[in-house]
């Protein structure tokens, strides 16, 4: 596999991101996810996380989408600015924890895009 940030099949259903493998499903979510999840079973070192249609599959290093947000506000020297605003959108339950350390950083703002209301930190 080359070394990009990410690869997707020709029908763009699936994708491997480093660290993780990214299913998008559209139909027969159920069972494809029921699927997934039995075979995961044999895979200890393998996570699996649930989202709108998505599937990821992850390794279970310490590492979440917040923690992700810190390291490229500290990388690009953007963790203590003032004049900074960083704002992260997102969809799903993989995206909680991106919005929980822009709340408890208080800085920046989360954003939920969805058809109906849910329990969030994004503001």
């Amino acid at each position: 596999m080359k070394n990009s940030a990410h690869q997707n099949t020709k029908e763009k259903q699936a994708m491997v991101r480093n660290m993780s493998l990214i299913f998008f499903i559209m139909q027969n979510w159920t069972l494809i996810a029921q699927h997934v999840h039995d075979i995961l079973r044999n895979y200890p070192l393998l996570h699996l996380t649930h989202g709108w249609k998505v599937l990821e599959i992850c390794t279970i290093i310490d590492w979440n989408k917040g923690k992700a947000v810190n390291l490229l506000l500290e990388c690009l020297g953007l963790n203590d600015r003032d004049h900074v605003l960083p704002i992260y959108i997102g969809c799903d339950r993989t995206d909680k924890d991106a919005f929980k350390v822009l709340r408890e950083l208080n800085s920046g703002y989360g954003i939920l895009v969805s058809s109906v209301p849910k329990e969030t930190d994004a503001h």
